[in-house]
């Protein structure tokens, strides 16, 4: 259980990748994408990124991670597909959020080892992508956002878990 306390602990930063290839397709009002960027401090992984994307066609969980050692190694990628539930969950959850509508700003963590966390979302027939602070910022911490939050960390915690052990997998080779 020592990885996921560590895991627990992170610091979690906007990737420029992640903005530019998180797109909605023109049009579609009940497509979704959210993004979940992580660089941790002391933890196995030295960044992460959780990228969920869900319409009425279906939707597909993806984490990206850099593992914590020097030399930098191969990413540790997983891809899940969402079940219908999921997306329809995912998908209520953001509209109740009201992402567009404010509270985007938050403290994060004055430690140097963090944790920070950044939630980026395309969503709801818009076209623009909004970055939220979650840590530290109080519309996060009941309601529909807490929610959201919660359904996202059950996702990267799964999916990490599966990739730590792949990457363990395959190091024993």
């Amino acid at each position: 259980m020592r990885l996921a306390s560590s895991i627990g602990t992170c610091i979690v930063m906007v990737s420029v990748v992640s903005l530019l290839t998180a797109q909605v397709p023109p049009g579609r009002t009940d497509a979704y994408s959210i993004t979940l960027s992580q660089t941790f401090g002391r933890a196995p992984f030295r960044r992460c990124d959780l990228r969920i994307g869900g319409s009425s066609s279906g939707g597909l969980a993806t984490l990206v991670c850099t593992l914590q050692v020097d030399p930098p190694e191969r990413d540790t990628v997983v891809e899940r597909r969402i079940s219908e539930t999921d997306v329809r969950v995912i998908r209520i959850l953001l509209e109740q959020s009201d992402v567009y509508g404010g509270g985007h700003t938050g403290r994060g963590n004055n430690n140097s080892e963090g944790p920070w966390e950044l939630l980026q979302v395309i969503c709801c027939g818009r076209t623009e992508i909004i970055v939220l602070v979650t840590q530290g910022n109080a519309t996060f911490e009941n309601g529909a956002r807490k929610e959201l939050l919660s359904v996202l960390y059950r996702w990267l915690r799964d999916l990490q878990t599966e990739g730590w052990s792949t990457y363990k997998r395959t190091r024993r080779r």
